[in-house]
């Protein structure tokens, strides 16, 4: 690692070096390095460690044992429950992105981990937004994925169509199978 990653040239004064030093590791997509500087002491190192090594999964899909190793650290290290509900979040990020990348099909944990996360951590709390995103993605990602592919044959309640087949909402310029009213879906 390079001394100018630890200098404080260029931040803000009263910023913590470490964390400066981490952000411009992260930056230049040097996970592993960020993540070498960070002592797993406790939770909050611990739990942003380990969310520097998921990031590198999603990113580059290296480095798996390394994310599951630092999660089951920080795990083992959360006491509250905004700290296990933040591992849960990191636990259910990491299997997002194992079942997204092909590594392994984790969606149920992934489900699981984020529904106890969202459980643990309150509607106000500080990684509230992050949870409620990492929902939205991977629901987001498990509907389109659930859809049949492949070209359709038929409508929701009659054979296929002998001919273009307006929407149920009455819509002019709308043929089947491009329902926007989700009839045909």
């Amino acid at each position: 690692m390079a001394l100018s990653a630890m200098s404080g040239n260029g931040t803000t004064e009263g910023d913590d070096p470490l964390q400066t030093a981490v952000w411009r590791l992260r930056s230049r997509a040097c996970w592993a390095d960020a993540a070498a500087l960070l002592r797993p002491d406790t939770a909050a190192p611990a739990l942003q460690r380990t969310a520097l090594l998921v990031e590198r999964c999603l990113y580059t899909e290296q480095g798996w044992e390394d994310a599951e190793d630092a999660l089951r650290t920080a795990e083992a290290l959360a006491h509250s429950d905004d700290e296990r509900g933040a591992a849960a979040c990191e636990r259910g990020h990491l299997a997002y992105a194992a079942t997204l990348h092909g590594v392994r099909d984790r969606a149920d944990e992934a489900r699981a981990a984020l529904g106890r996360a969202a459980a643990l951590i309150p509607p106000d709390g500080a990684g509230r937004a992050l949870l409620d995103f990492r929902r939205g993605c991977s629901r987001r990602t498990w509907r389109v994925r659930r859809r049949p592919r492949g070209p359709r044959t038929g409508g929701p309640t009659r054979g296929p169509p002998t001919g273009p087949t307006r929407c149920c909402c009455r819509s002019p310029t709308v043929i089947w199978p491009d329902w926007p009213c989700g009839t045909g879906s």
